[in-house]
């Protein structure tokens, strides 16, 4: 679907939704998958584990079950794996590196045409981003702000699997 940003050493996969085959989770992600409340979560969480497994077809280790933790909601990846999971609007994407080449990846999709509460600005903004926000357009503002909220959010799927700090 898109071609990977990454270095060659990380693998990457993205995926739509409508050009997605069957995929058959494994039976623990099943049981993931059916504790949402919705068809439309349920689906993007499926679509995500097809683009993380076809990602870790790369090492070999695409028939491991990737689990996910309750509280933090992070996957649970096989122990040479780092990774980072992402959907976005019928889109899906994954990208995967061995931990002796990588100690973290962190992506994220974001609709540039989704609307978004402004006032989230207040919880993910510092000062200097709120300033700049409040200075343009609403319209170019709400673009740029979730802009910066999916350069944070993958900043944080980077870096919290091993610092286990929420920022």
């Amino acid at each position: 679907m898109f071609s990977s940003p990454f270095p060659e050493f990380i693998s990457f996969f993205c995926e739509h939704l409508s050009s997605s085959p069957d995929f058959q989770l494994h039976p623990e992600e099943e049981n993931i998958s059916a504790s949402f409340g919705s068809s439309k979560r349920s689906a993007e969480f499926s679509l995500g584990r097809y683009c993380a497994h076809r990602a870790l077809s790369k090492f070999e280790l695409e028939s491991v079950p990737i689990l996910r933790n309750t509280e933090s909601r992070e996957p649970y990846w096989p122990k040479s794996i780092r990774g980072s999971i992402t959907h976005s609007e019928g889109f899906a994407a994954a990208a995967v590196g061995l931990t002796k080449d990588v100690s973290g990846i962190g992506i994220d999709l974001e609709s540039l045409s989704r609307v978004v509460d402004f006032n989230i600005r207040r919880h993910v903004c510092v000062d200097k981003e709120r300033e700049f926000l409040e200075s343009l357009p609403t319209e170019q503002a709400n673009r740029y702000l979730r802009i910066i909220f999916s350069a944070k959010e993958s900043i944080f799927k980077c870096f919290f699997p091993i610092s286990k700090t929420y920022l």
